[in-house]
């Protein structure tokens, strides 16, 4: 297994795949992991649609295009390809679903849990709708702590990555109807092993300094 902060601290993300598969099964416990990721109130708003064989990768491909066109080499040569979707909104019957799956897995145990996430979700909707505009973005940063737990879990099964935000939404919706399941796609994650071309081998990172990024309130 790979040392985590050693790959963290040299590594680079993948500018180009080989073409060989990765094993089905160790991106199935990709999958599980980000299945597990957490979320703000336990809203989940994530969805993930997979893609591994070069026609499925393909429905991917169309949406690179307008100037995204660098991004194909990086879907075709991969092995399996995740898009990391978002829910573009809260509906009620969507929060009686959480409701019913809480009390399933034992996550509820009585009336007043439910009733305290309840209170919850109605004070995240007054912000993030009523206050601040901005439920949209709160639900796509929830995503992401999914992606951020997909990065690192690759790097421990010795999968090579790369994440996308270099893509049409509105393209890539429709392709795969998302939006008649009330889900818009934020970014694509390509699998795959590193290819010798990847120029990005052997170069340093380039970084601002840490003291330039980093504050201590207590120095």
């Amino acid at each position: 297994m790979i040392n985590l902060s050693e790959m963290v601290s040299t590594g680079h993300l993948t500018k180009l795949f080989d073409g060989r598969p990765v094993d089905d099964a160790r991106v199935h416990e990709l999958l599980q992991l980000i299945h597990t990721a957490p979320s703000s109130c336990n809203l989940q708003p994530g969805h993930f649609v997979v893609a591994k064989t070069p026609a499925s990768r393909e429905r991917i491909a169309k949406a690179m295009v307008n100037g995204y066109d660098p991004n194909l080499p990086k879907i075709r040569s991969a092995s399996h390809v995740i898009v990391f979707c978002c829910r573009t909104d809260v509906p009620q019957d969507y929060v009686e679903e959480l409701v019913r799956q809480h009390y399933a897995d034992g996550k509820f145990t009585s009336p007043k849990n439910e009733k305290d996430w309840r209170w919850l979700i109605d004070f995240a909707r007054q912000l993030h709708e009523g206050e601040r505009h901005d439920m949209s973005s709160s639900l796509k940063m929830q995503v992401y702590l999914a992606l951020g737990i997909a990065l690192l879990g690759a790097a421990q099964r010795d999968m090579d990555v790369c994440p996308l935000e270099g893509f049409s939404p509105q393209i890539l919706d429709a392709e795969l109807g998302l939006t008649a399941m009330g889900y818009t796609s934020i970014v694509v994650l390509a699998i795959g092993h590193r290819s010798t071309d990847d120029y990005a081998i052997g170069t340093p990172k380039a970084r601002l300094s840490f003291d330039r990024v980093v504050t201590h309130l207590d120095d």
